[in-house]
């Protein structure tokens, strides 16, 4: 309680030092976690009133030292391309759109490095108000639980997924990719030699990894499992008894939850891996053979930012047995093959890669473990081997990209170069 109350404390003072329209935005940033419970469009009003602050506030201060770092002009590396896409797609005015709203969402990042990571003190109350707001969404998928588990447990009714408050099957992204920020937390909680924060890390992962597997998103149950499994071993490589310990609690917790109805159980085991391995081409798989056609008629700037769902119903296909369309590949890597061709597929690596070294560069000295492993939040989201969205998509990209901000935040709020991060 003392830290929590120690946590406001600073906070509060840092904010009695900013400037009046400084303060209300960084009270708004706080809002956000709760903004994102109640649907896309108020989280993505959010994020645009923070892009735009942090613009005008660059013009204001004639401060843009920041477009000197490598993974922010990896960013507008890829952004270009995509305009390159754009420009030669069959439906250019529309992949233009596409390309241009894209921006909103790393901006989120740079936002978040270059002026939030400036109050140390208001990175932890984000934190803490990330933490208040996957508690919330817990509370909230519990009261869905009891009101209506027959149909959650039957098959042919929800197909054991849940949707509160949303009314549509995106509470497990909430959990899994919003929130993927605070499974790393919870880690590094963990690794901690106090016992209230191994407590404290403890409950609120195995709580994350039970809920979203109660969702019954999968992949992003294993998001959430391999997230807290790496930064438990990044951080205890040489604890071998501790990462045994800490490996057989996840594995219980995720048997526990799998094992609460027989139709949950069947998803994630027979059913998962026959969709993996079986003789027949699951859904995903044909529309990831989709997308690599689709690149192959297309190889060097793709069919245009976000047109693979008006592209691949037009396009003849010499052999149709494996192809299936959809409104995107659910792949990243695919989709950017297909989207933006060689020249996207290219910038994007490099962004995602400088992307994850500047937040394990900025972390890696630290003397506190949480921003020693806050590079495996966009290791995590960005690895290939694994479905996903739309990656210039709104919902989940407003998801993925709130998490890659704070995780990315919370390094660069201690690193020895924060004197040119703070400008």
């Amino acid at each position: 309680m003392n830290q929590l109350k120690n946590i406001f404390i600073s906070a509060s003072e840092e904010l009695s030092t900013l400037p009046g329209w400084e303060r209300f935005m960084m009270y708004f940033w706080l809002s956000g976690p709760f903004l994102f419970l109640i649907e896309r469009s108020p989280a993505d009003f959010w994020v645009v009133v923070i892009d735009i602050a942090f613009l005008f506030r660059c013009v204001r201060k004639g401060q843009w030292t920041w477009m000197e770092w490598f993974w922010v002009r990896a960013v507008f590396v890829f952004w270009l391309a995509t305009f390159l896409s754009a420009a030669f797609s069959p439906l250019s005015l529309m992949a233009l759109a596409e390309s241009i709203a894209w921006i909103r969402f790393p901006l989120l990042a740079i936002a978040s490095v270059f002026w939030l990571s400036r109050h140390a003190a208001l990175i932890k109350l984000m934190l803490l108000m990330t933490g208040l707001g996957l508690i919330l969404m817990c509370f909230i998928l519990t009261a869905e639980l009891y009101v209506n588990f027959s149909e959650w447990s039957s098959v042919g009714g929800m197909s054991a997924r849940l949707s509160w408050p949303y009314g549509d099957f995106v509470s497990g992204n909430y959990l899994g990719k919003f929130g993927l920020i605070i499974a790393v937390w919870a880690s590094a909680n963990v690794s901690a030699p106090n016992a209230d924060r191994i407590i404290a890390g403890a409950s609120i992962g195995l709580l994350l990894l039970i809920f979203t597997i109660l969702t019954g998103e999968r992949i992003n149950a294993i998001l959430i499992f391999s997230t807290l499994s790496l930064a438990l071993l990044w951080l205890n490589y040489w604890r071998i008894k501790f990462l045994v310990v800490g490996g057989s609690c996840l594995v219980g917790g995720a048997i526990l939850a799998i094992s609460s109805t027989d139709y949950l159980t069947d998803k994630f085991t027979s059913s998962f891996f026959e969709g993996i391995f079986g003789t027949h081409p699951s859904g995903y798989i044909k529309l990831w053979m989709t997308g690599l056609e689709i690149f192959k008629a297309s190889p060097i700037t793709g069919v245009g930012t976000g047109m693979f769902r008006y592209i691949c119903t037009e396009m003849p296909f010499a052999d149709t047995s494996l192809i299936k369309c959809d409104n995107h590949p659910h792949q990243y890597y695919v989709q950017i093959l297909a989207e933006t061709g060689i020249i996207g597929f290219g910038a994007f690596v490099l962004m995602v890669g400088s992307i994850i070294y500047a937040t394990w560069d900025d972390g890696r000295l630290s003397s506190d473990s949480l921003p020693k492993v806050c590079f495996v939040v966009p290791l995590a989201l960005m690895f290939p081997l694994q479905s996903t969205a739309d990656i210039f998509g709104q919902w989940v990209n407003l998801m993925m990209w709130y998490s890659i901000a704070l995780a990315m935040a919370v390094p660069a709020s201690t690193v020895a170069k924060s004197s040119q991060l703070r400008q």
